[in-house]
């Protein structure tokens, strides 16, 4: 940190280079020794939370979804998180990732595309070495079914797996269509992956004629591998995701309790923790500047007359 008056000295510097742009400035996570005398900015008092990113502080300049996004796991981790904001601009699109080296520092830099090209599967390579250019098929994997998603009577949907001999067995008895096992047609996965049409038409059938509920419950009862496709009223109600505590409630400043997704993933030592709810644009400007870049009260009133923060 930056001594009392050098800081104040080097914001003073910025005011005119700064006088065209306006910032705000939030806390995703403050330390509680850093936070313990703060009474200015209308916010709760905070609890410490330890983890393993603790100690360290992070400037978050992202903006769009990939940048806040990783600051914000870093903050459930301990970290003291500053976020810079532009009023009217803070939500702009995000920026491609890079990676490199700046003055003997490593950057790591992953682009959001990245993440979902890396689980291509053998898209890239079946393009590059059999010229196989992969079309639209919406869920179906070439060469392996049944794996699809069915409609079921109560206007829901159930996603199944069966793709080893074994699952596939399992559904063909659990359906009333234990001969299919036997049909020379679906003697290997690569077979059932060729009678695609076939099997949409046996199966979907089948489940068409009850509720998801049974649905789910017959195909677990046989052991092959299913699930509900869920909307956000069914994930509130799962008990899978209450046994998980994957659903907690924070302190909103504008909604008051406010459920929210828990912290993942989750150290068995450190399992991170949601330290307070989305502050208010600005909530923490003066604060930052205050005790931060050790500016005076006057430097603060010229950077609100300038209309800079």
């Amino acid at each position: 940190m930056m001594g009392q008056r050098q800081g104040s000295n080097v914001a003073r510097q910025w005011l005119p280079a700064l006088s065209h742009q306006r910032f705000e400035i939030e806390r995703i996570h403050v330390p509680a020794s850093a936070d313990r005398d703060n009474t200015t900015d209308n916010a709760a008092p905070r609890p410490t939370y330890p983890g393993p990113m603790s100690g360290v502080r992070v400037l978050d300049l992202g903006v769009w979804v990939a940048g806040p996004f990783a600051a914000t796991l870093l903050a459930d981790f301990g970290a003291e998180v500053i976020k810079i904001e532009r009023p009217g601009l803070g939500r702009s699109h995000a920026l491609p990732g890079h990676d490199g080296e700046r003055g003997g520092a490593l950057v790591y830099g992953v682009a959001m595309y990245e993440c979902i090209f890396r689980i291509l599967e053998n898209t890239l390579g079946a393009y590059d070495k059999m010229g196989i250019h992969r079309q639209r098929m919406g869920n179906i994997t070439p060469g392996f079914y049944p794996d699809d998603m069915f409609e079921t009577s109560d206007g829901k949907w159930v996603v199944l797996s069966a793709v080893s001999d074994q699952q596939f067995a399992a559904l063909c008895g659990v359906i009333g269509r234990a001969e299919l096992v036997h049909d020379p047609a679906f003697a290997t996965p690569n077979d059932r992956g060729r009678q695609v049409e076939r099997l949409q038409s046996v199966i979907g059938v089948w489940v068409r004629a009850m509720p998801s509920s049974e649905v789910v419950a017959q195909l677990e009862a046989a052991r092959v591998p299913c699930a509900l496709v869920m909307g956000i009223n069914d994930i509130v109600e799962d008990p899978h995701y209450r046994a998980r505590n994957a659903i907690i409630e924070v302190e909103d400043p504008q909604y008051g309790t406010l459920k929210h997704p828990a912290v993942t993933p989750r150290l068995s030592h450190n399992p991170g923790a949601v330290h307070r709810g989305a502050p208010t644009i600005g909530a923490d400007t003066d604060t930052i500047l205050r005790d931060m870049l050790a500016l005076s009260e006057a430097d603060i009133a010229e950077l609100h007359r300038q209309q800079i923060v």
